[in-house]
């Protein structure tokens, strides 16, 4: 490691640093304001067919809510669809369905939409919320189902006081769980803080059925501007602590060259970089069949067109094992990844081929059996018993509609 590399990662931290306390600062104060406004609750009526989602604290339109949200929409219950969206940060809302009326994140009359909706959904642990009534209901979705890292209590040591206070305080309102496998049942009650009595509803992801049945989704190459028989590799690694860049060491060229040879035709690579490393300068433009998609805000429609994903410690592998398509491991910092974070499963116990330099991922690539992925495939479903049939959301709806009634 050079001495400017040294200094740039102290900088880095520095920052880091300072940007955390200031986020846990803002919403220290915005949960001691909000909790003067309970003393209106006792005059707000319960509207009982108001539903309030938010995904990621009104970051995007995206994950389990947003597939919720629009199964609401297809099956066309009679229902009011609001959203919580950080304004700041999300100015393009031309995703979103005219049925959804949308409102900025931790604002008063965010206050006020929960205080009068009948149910909540959330992806994310709730920074802010009014008291809960007991007519009130809260489904928490979590953004991420069967994964590699350690969470929550597992790595109590690691988190800050305020966030596990804030996690204590939201898994005591929490009604509900979405659940797809015993790993993630048997994961909420032992390290989520959720109460006894919780309900986890095991009815696969939302996020995920239309990576199970397969959704045309043409439209989304489309407007990337990749002509639909071009191939897709889509790389998606996560972030660091430190926020370095050293260990996406990927050889694009060499594995684009490599795959239009082995499969005859022609390749993009989509970078698709984990949201808290979106700022951070990461040279991409070395080839233009290179796209950088990391602003794209739902990655499960990138998903739902990518034939190849490259990962390396993300969550995002075991969605995409439900397509039966390829996906490799690129982990070139895997010992020291460990040491800070620590994991559920060895890589090596995973589905998927490992590397840890460019010349194993090619050997990977260029060698890689379906027949013995498959038969892997299934033995690691088997060991966390996993279900995916592709009508999560439509559970979801149904189960809300039952309490609604």
């Amino acid at each position: 490691m050079t001495f400017m590399t040294k200094i740039n990662k102290i900088i880095l931290s520095i920052k880091r640093k300072t940007l955390v306390y200031d986020i846990w600062y803002k919403i220290y104060i915005s949960m001691r304001f909000f909790k003067l406004l309970n003393f209106f609750l006792p005059f707000l009526k319960i509207r009982n067919n108001k539903i309030v989602f938010c995904s990621f604290h009104g970051c995007d339109y995206s994950c389990n809510p947003k597939y919720i949200t629009e199964e609401f929409i297809r099956q066309n219950v009679n229902c009011e669809l609001v959203w919580l969206l950080d304004k700041k940060k999300v100015h393009d809302i031309s995703s979103f369905p005219k049925q959804v009326r949308i409102v900025d994140y931790c604002s008063v009359q965010a206050f006020f939409e929960l205080a009068t909706a009948k149910v909540w959904i959330d992806n994310c642990r709730k920074y802010f919320f009014p008291n809960k009534k007991k007519n009130q209901y809260y489904f928490q979705t979590w953004h991420g189902n069967i994964g590699l890292k350690k969470c929550e209590k597992d790595v109590i040591d690691k988190l800050s006081k305020l966030y596990i206070k804030n996690a204590k305080d939201d898994a005591a309102i929490t009604d509900f769980c979405i659940s797809n496998s015993s790993h993630i049942s048997n994961l909420y009650l032992k390290s989520f803080w959720y109460p006894d009595n919780i309900e986890i509803l095991k009815y696969g992801s939302p996020r995920n059925d239309i990576l199970v049945n397969n959704t045309d989704l043409n439209h989304i190459k489309k407007n990337l501007f990749i002509d639909q028989d071009i191939k897709v590799l889509l790389y998606a690694p996560t972030f660091r602590r430190d926020y370095s860049v050293d260990m996406y060491s990927i050889d694009y060229k060499e594995i684009i060259n490599m795959l239009k040879n082995k499969y005859n035709c022609e390749w993009k690579i989509l970078l698709r970089l984990h949201p808290n490393m979106i700022k951070i300068k990461h040279k991409t433009d070395i080839l233009e069949d290179v796209i950088n998609v990391s602003m794209y805000p739902d990655v499960q429609e990138l998903m739902g067109i990518t034939d190849i994903l490259i990962s390396d410690y993300s969550s995002l592998m075991f969605d995409f094992m439900f397509t039966r398509k390829p996906c490799f491991i690129f982990a070139t910092d895997y010992e020291s990844y460990k040491e800070d974070r620590d994991v559920y499963f060895d890589l090596n116990e995973t589905p998927f081929p490992v590397a840890q330099n460019n010349e194993k991922l090619l050997d990977n690539i260029e060698y890689f059996s379906p027949e013995e992925y498959y038969k892997k495939i299934h033995k690691f479903i088997e060991r966390v018993d996993c279900i995916e049939n592709g009508n999560a959301s439509q559970m979801v709806v149904k189960k809300i509609c039952e309490l609604i009634k």
